[in-house]
This record gives structure tokens, sequence and C-alpha cells, in this order.
């Protein structure tokens, strides 16, 4: 098409009338204004103002009227030619293409409106050009707004994580292959901020008839929390299977250490049961027996500890001590065992404070922390030494100071990613050596169990081959001076002499082990098979020196039985009877239940018969001298099976 500088129409081809259906006589000699858009005239009129001004024209697009009343887009680019003043224009018809492009701008904005409900981004490709163009959710998703969006695919594209560009671009070109029926992919893209979001991308490629993909559209969707929720429920189930595989080895374990000492205990019975033996082989039957019945206690201790510590039953008591006392009980508990494998035990006192002052807490639960951690040193150290070291520390409160334990061996170490497992309730950390060295597992966790019941903290340092070191911090009132010898001996035989003890016992095997050692110890005894006879017998007139007292018992039970013997002692104007609970409840909260009855002491079973002997003779001197009338049908020194 050829204009004059007004814009009048002076030639055009054979293309141009049969593109707009005008003939050449109805076209030239006409304004082109009349046949354009009105909405494209401003335009129109701008360009060919500067066109005539000398300015740079590029090319643009505007709507041209066809015969029929309907519109071509045409793409325009224009000539001026100065000398002959005439404007050489020539179009290229993109009604079709305008028209896709259109209803693709009009299919995204549908897409956003639908898509702003789902939280989901929009986002179309074309592949010949690699225009992209992405909704206004897809830009929030990323942080992004109008203004500062990037520019074009490929710094879109960049924003996705390098880790993951190889499988989003192979899941992209498999579709455009015809590989998969649709495109999907997850992945990580940078936010704006620098935070890392992970997209679930969906889409499907536009193909011609050839099957060629020319352009693809589809979704991303911000599924960074769900991720994130599905990577924590993963880990809590890995954490929970590992829980269970824990407790299953525990478990399997658990049935070895009770299943072996329970043969030797069956197995001693029945070797003692078949006849005499020389005296050598019956002291060694007797000795597997003992330790066997030993380590089962141990067993159940170590149970009912965690099962306290778990339901937060935990009594702890108070009480003044010397922690040097306790490091050398400890150390001459272990020091059969480490000299057996020619181990050395060392105790170091690292301050003086230790010697000038004791301390205010529960000996026996501090002392049970290091028996733990101490014969697991033992266990473990095949050459060398453990040493206990004790020192302490000055807090921000005058009156408390800080205990400090250090456990130290040579033994095999423990590798640095399992020093926190060995604290855990059904964790080892190496289950290949405590098939060799035995074991529940259990002593570290109850000693950092009990550590953080008293306020501290427990931990480890290990090496591999050079051995490892426990430290137990513990926050503790402090007191004076140290601990004095308390001065308790055995009770002379001229204050036991002649001594009867009432034992009240309702189970026949507990009748016949009590007994023996009464025997043994030299006491005159009767039994009462259940808390009406003991008190029927009180009632009736018979006195004692002491009364060891079951718990447990049908009928009335042991505590009611003491409150009924003491009611009737202060109703009588009779002297007090020494009364020592000899049971299995071994909780503080027993023991406890047992003084608030009436008793004076407390002993629980299996008991050591040392022990039994002392609080015996000590419960008996205690007692005043009486009249001892038993009645005709009592039996003395011989218990009923």
């Amino acid at each position: 098409m050829i204009t004059d500088v007004h814009g009048e129409v002076m030639q055009v081809n054979n293309a141009c009338e049969r593109v707009l259906g005008w003939t050449s006589d109805q076209i030239c000699g006409r304004p082109v204004l009349d046949f354009l858009h009105p909405d494209d005239i401003p335009a129109a009129v701008s360009s060919l103002e500067n066109m005539l001004r000398g300015e740079q024209v590029n090319a643009f697009e505007n709507r041209y009227r066809t015969r029929d009343g309907g519109y071509r887009w045409l793409s325009w680019r224009y000539r001026y030619d100065t000398e002959d003043a005439l404007c050489y224009a020539c179009a290229v018809d993109i009604s079709q293409h305008k028209t896709y492009q259109l209803e693709r701008e009009s299919a995204i904005q549908r897409y956003d409106m639908a898509m702003t409900a789902t939280s989901e981004g929009v986002w179309d490709f074309d592949l010949d050009t690699r225009e992209l163009k992405v909704s206004d959710r897809y830009k929030e998703i990323l942080g992004y707004s109008e203004g500062d969006t990037p520019r074009d695919a490929d710094d879109w594209l960049a924003l996705i994580d390098p880790a993951d560009q190889a499988n989003v671009s192979k899941s992209f070109d498999d579709h455009l292959a015809g590989l998969t029926a649709t495109y999907s992919a997850t992945f990580r893209m940078q936010h704006r901020s620098g935070a890392w979001k992970t997209i679930l991308s969906r889409g499907v490629a536009l193909r011609d008839t050839t099957g060629k993909a020319y352009r693809a559209v589809g979704i991303h969707r911000d599924i960074t929390d769900q991720q994130n929720r599905e990577n924590e429920l993963h880990a809590l189930k890995e954490r929970a299977e590992s829980a269970n595989r824990a407790k299953s080895d525990f478990l399997a374990n658990m049935s070895h250490e009770i299943r072996t000492p329970i043969n030797a205990v069956i197995g001693a019975a029945h070797i003692l049961g078949r006849g005499p033996l020389p005296e050598e082989k019956h002291l060694k039957v007797v000795s597997v027996l003992t330790q066997s019945a030993s380590s089962l206690l141990d067993l159940i201790n170590d149970l009912l500890d965690l099962s306290k510590i778990e339901a937060g039953a935990l009594d702890l008591e108070r009480t003044p001590f010397d922690a040097r006392g306790i490091v050398s009980d400890v150390l001459k508990t272990l020091e059969i065992q480490a000299s057996s494998k020619g181990l050395e035990l060392q105790q170091q006192n690292r301050c003086n404070c230790i010697t000038e002052r004791l301390f205010v807490g529960d000996k026996g639960r501090i002392g049970q922390i290091l028996l733990n951690l101490c014969a697991n040193a033992v266990k473990f150290t095949e050459t060398g030494t453990i040493t206990v070291g004790i020192d302490c520390q000055p807090t921000t409160d005058p009156q408390i100071e800080e205990l400090r334990f250090f456990i130290s061996d040579t033994g095999v170490g423990i590798a640095p990613e399992k020093l926190d497992a060995i604290f855990g309730k059904f964790e080892q950390g190496d289950s290949r050596l405590n098939r060799r060295h035995g074991g529940t597992g259990l002593g570290l966790a109850i000693a950092k169990s009990l550590t953080h019941a008293m306020g501290g903290q427990i931990t480890a340092q290990s090496e591999i081959g050079v051995g490892s070191t426990f430290s137990v911090r513990l926050p503790l009132e402090r007191l004076g001076g140290p601990v004095e010898d308390d001065g308790v001996t055995d009770a002379p035989d001229l204050l036991t002499q002649g001594a009867r003890v009432l034992i009240v016992e309702d189970n026949a095997a507990n009748i016949l082990v009590a007994t023996h050692f009464l025997s043994e110890f030299g006491y005159d005894y009767e039994v009462a098979e259940s808390g009406e006879t003991a008190l029927a017998k009180i009632t009736e007139g018979c006195r004692y020196h002491l009364i060891l007292m079951d718990i447990q018992m049908p009928g009335m039970d042991g505590r009611e039985t003491t409150r009924h013997i003491r009611a009737f002692e202060l109703q009588q104007n009779r002297e007090r009877c020494p009364i020592i609970a000899m049971t299995a409840h071994a909780l503080l909260t027993d023991k406890a239940q047992c003084f608030d009855a009436g008793m004076d002491d407390y002993i629980a079973k299996p008991f050591d018969p040392d022990v039994l002997k002392a609080k015996i003779a000590e419960a008996v001197k205690a007692s005043r001298p009486s009249p001892l009338t038993p009645p005709s049908d009592s039996v003395v020194s011989e218990a009923r099976p």
C-alpha cells in the first residue's frame, strides 16, 4: 500500500484486495483512517506523525475493516520517501495469530480467576518463541509482583534448584516427546526472599495436526507446607520404627538376660537336690546360685526403676552424705569384678571442698548412678584403669554447689554417632559388644533419668580405642563438715540371746527362709501365717522382742495388723514392740505407708541376710527386757512348712 503524507491511499496490490475484500478502486483515493478500527486510530495517527518527523517507526499492529464488515489484524512496516513525499507500507495478515493470542490471554485470565480460589498459579509456555506467561498467583507464590517479575522463561527456570533441574527437564521433554500423557514434576524454586518453595507442576502440551507440540499450559501448586508435614510424618515414622526395633532387640536381650540366670538357679537347685556334694563343689554350686539370683534381682530393680521414672513416681530422699564415701563404696562393690580382669580402680579427690563438707541429697540414687557408670566401664574395659574423680564448683546460690563426678576408662570407646543413643531406654552403643559382654542396656538410661530427676546433667566423651569419660553434675545443698562414723556395731550376744521374734508371713517359701536365718542368728521364733493370727497371739498375752511383718497377706494385711497391735498396746499400756516390715513392696511410698501404720523399720525382699541380722539386732537392743509368757500352744524354733 502506498499513501501520501495526508494518509490518502494511492495504490494497493492484489494481495491487499484479497485480504480485505475491497477492490483497488474502492480503496484508492480514500483516507487510511476510513478502514481502521476506531480503537486503533489514535495509535496509527501518532505513528504517522512520528514517521513524517523523521523518527524511527517500528512495526505496529492494527485492525482493518473488511468489505463484509469484519476486521483483519495486520502487522505493518512503513518507509517514508522524502523525495516524492510518499509512504510505502507492507503488511502481514496476523489475524489467526492474533485471535490465538487473545484467546490465550483470555484463557489465562479465566485460569487465574479459577485458580485463585485453589491457590494455584497458571503458566503458558510458547515452545516456538520460548515466551512464558504466568498468572498473578504464580508470581505471588514466589514472592514477585508485576513490577519486579523475571523477564523471560530462562529467568523463571533459573529459579529452580540446580539439583532438580535435570529431573524437571527430563519430565518435560518426555511429555513433549509423547512418552507421557501429562507433564508432572515436583521440585524446589527459590522465593524472592531467598527461601525455597516446594512446587508441584502439572501441565499438558498442545499439538498441531502432525502431533508436534507447539505450546504447553499448566499449573503450579505450592506444596511446601504439605511437604514439610510429610517430612515430619516420615521422620516420626522412622523414629517410631527405630524405637520399635530397639524395643524388640531389648526384649530379645531381656529374655536372654532373664533365662540365663534362671537356668542357673534351676540347674543349681536340681544339683543340690540330688544329694550331698563334695564341699568344694557344694560351695561352687551355691555361689552360682547366689550370683544368678543377684543378677535377677538387679534386673528386676532396673525394670522397677525404669517403670517408676517413666510413671513420674520416682521419690528422692534428702539426707546428708559424704561424696567420698559413696565413691569408695561403689569401687569396693566392683573390686572383685575389676580384679578378675586385671583392672585398676582409682579414686581422685580433685579439690579440698570434697573433704571439708557434706552434701544433702539421695545418697542411694547417687550411688546407683555411679555404680551403673562404673560397672559399664568395667564391662567394656579389657586392660588399664578406671578412675572416678570428684570435685565441686560454686553456683549463684551460696547454699548450692555443683558436685561433679568423672568416670574415665581405657576401654573400647564409643563411636561419636552413638554417644546420644547410649542413653536411650532401649538403645545400646553396639549390639555386637553387648552380646559379648551381656547386660540389659538399661544402666545408662537409668543413670541419665536419675541425674535429670535431681536437676543435674550427664554427658559422655569418647574416642574409639582410647576410652570414654562420663561426667555427672548435680546441684546439691552443702553442709559444713565430713561424715563421721556412726559407730554402729553388731549387738552383743548378751543383749540378743534368748530374744523371741514373731514372724508374720503367709508364704511357705518365705517362712522357710526367714526361720532358717533366725535359727542361724540364735533367735527363738514363732510363726503367724496371717494378720488375724498374729493379732490373736498379741491380745492373748504373748510378748515378743520383735515382730517381722509381711505386708501383702490375705485378709488383714500387715499395715492393718500393725495398727491394731499399736492400738492394743496403747489401750493396755503395754510396752511398744518393735515391728520391722519385711516385704516385696519396695517403693519409697510403700516404706512411708509402713511407717505411717506404726512400724519401726523396713527391709525389702529379697533381703541380704547380713542386713537382716543387723536390723534385728538393733531392734532387739532397743526393746526393753520384759517377762515373756508364751501360750501353751506356741511353736518355738520350728517353722511350719
